[in-house]
């Protein structure tokens, strides 16, 4: 809105930036971060990710566990064992990234007296948590609250009363949205993507921060894409408030929520040769990258695989490129 004149910056944050920072222990929180999207990873590409590049340490920490250092995806259980054995060099590694994270957001008026408001997407607010934990270390006289897109039943499990709000989820969300949504997560944050590779760490030079950025070429397309849909935002925006139509175009969601379900559930062939291309990445500090399209995780069961791409344009693009003996049953 126009009128509104609370003080309001873009926060340079990311998974690896806030949350690793917050690690002072490898405890179970610690380790479900740090192996997150490890599908395609070993431990030295774990390691590295949070910037630690150490032949001797991973090579002890391997044996630790029971496993090669060449082992792709090691099991959990051995992965805790030596992660255990990182654990100094971790928290070293995250207490020096703290102290510059800490300093940026003195900078940006997060330490004052009152309720900070962190607008994501959301989903499981990781990122709030994170910060409420340095808030609760630095003793700042900070609320942290959320407003979101959508949040998921796993944000509030440690604290019902936790202060956070998603749209979709909460008091009159839409709820005919939110299947179409639930099944095309990858699409709604395409949407919401950010125009601008990912950030990976801080940089403090003469009492700016400036973001360290991890430029992967695999981003292109899906940076080509987000600066079109931020142009148009930000374009339409501007006509809203010049025509005084804020309040008509927020009373219009519903409509156009309808609209969004409508093309996630039977798209246009041209938007699913056009977006079948993008790749996002998985796991924190872009790990690894997979397509929009018909993305596999093992957050999907198969049941729920089959179900996604019967119902969406993951079915099409999916038809589109798969191998024929698994295009036929399909």
């Amino acid at each position: 809105y126009p009128d509104d004149q609370r003080p309001h910056v873009y926060l340079h944050a990311s998974r690896r930036v806030v949350n690793f920072t917050a690690i002072t222990r490898i405890d179970a929180t610690a380790l479900k971060f740090l192996s997150g999207g490890k599908d395609h990873m070993t431990l030295g590409d774990i390691l590295r990710r949070v910037g630690i590049v150490d032949p001797d340490l991973t090579m002890r920490a391997a044996a630790a566990g029971g496993f090669d250092i060449e082992t792709v995806n090691p099991r959990s259980d051995k992965l805790a064992k030596a992660l255990l054995v990182c654990e100094a060099a971790i928290v070293a590694r995250a207490s020096q990234e703290r102290a510059v994270f800490r300093r940026y957001l003195e900078s940006v008026g997060f330490d004052r007296s009152g309720t900070s408001l962190i607008v994501d997407v959301g989903w499981f607010c990781s990122i709030q948590h994170a910060l409420q934990k340095l808030v609760d270390e630095s003793n700042w006289a900070t609320t942290v609250a959320g407003v979101y897109l959508g949040t998921k039943p796993e944000a509030y499990a440690a604290n019902a009363s936790f202060p956070a709000w998603g749209w979709l989820y909460h008091g009159d969300g839409p709820a005919h949205a939110r299947k179409a949504l639930d099944r095309c997560t990858e699409f709604v944050e395409l949407l919401f993507a950010s125009p601008e590779h990912g950030i990976i760490g801080l940089e403090e030079r003469s009492g700016s921060f400036e973001p360290v950025r991890h430029v992967q070429a695999d981003e292109e397309t899906r940076i080509f894409v987000a600066e079109r849909l931020h142009q148009g935002v930000v374009a339409t925006c501007r006509l809203l408030v010049e025509h005084q139509l804020v309040d008509e175009a927020t009373n219009s969601a519903d409509l156009t929520l309808r609209r969004l379900d409508g093309f996630l559930l039977k798209p246009q062939a041209p938007w699913v040769a056009f977006l079948s291309p993008l790749r996002h990445s998985l796991g924190f500090g872009a790990s690894h990258y997979s397509s929009f399209v018909h993305q596999n995780t093992r957050w999907r069961s198969p049941k729920s695989i089959i179900n996604a791409m019967l119902t969406s344009f993951w079915r099409e693009g999916f038809v589109a490129t798969a191998p024929r003996q698994i295009r036929f049953p399909v």
